[in-house]
């Protein structure tokens, strides 16, 4: 978000929500983003997988084997890689996170982000 405070202009009235604005606007392409790509998979059982005690934690610091290990094998992880052409084990974990922040996003899951890492469930 930093990048972008300063290639956009904001009109004189929403100084001071720059940041808001930003953050805002970011939420809604990433909800928009996962809506396209991701409309119409069941995602009931990762919804209920993370639900249930299967937290899954992302972050800077955090490996894509231990994004992916979170969850129990579950055939919509492999649907939901399968959409966005994943195929390493870094793009099938940035694919699940995009899927657990829209979850996020329409209050499915619960979400705690804190010190570079970020936990859904």
């Amino acid at each position: 978000i930093e990048v972008l405070r300063g290639k956009l202009e904001f009109e004189s009235g929403e100084e001071g929500r720059e940041q808001a604005v930003l953050e805002h606007l970011l939420r809604r392409a990433t909800a928009d983003t996962a809506s396209r790509v991701l409309g119409g998979l069941d995602v009931g059982p990762l919804v209920t997988a993370v639900e249930n005690g299967s937290a899954v934690t992302t972050g800077e610091r955090v490996s894509a084997k231990d994004v992916l290990a979170a969850l129990p094998e579950l055939p919509v992880v492999d649907k939901i890689a399968k959409r966005l052409g994943a195929e390493s084990e870094g793009e099938r974990a940035a694919a699940l996170e995009l899927a657990l922040e829209a979850l996020y996003l329409a209050k499915r899951i619960d979400k705690v982000s804190q010190e570079g890492e970020t936990v859904y469930g």
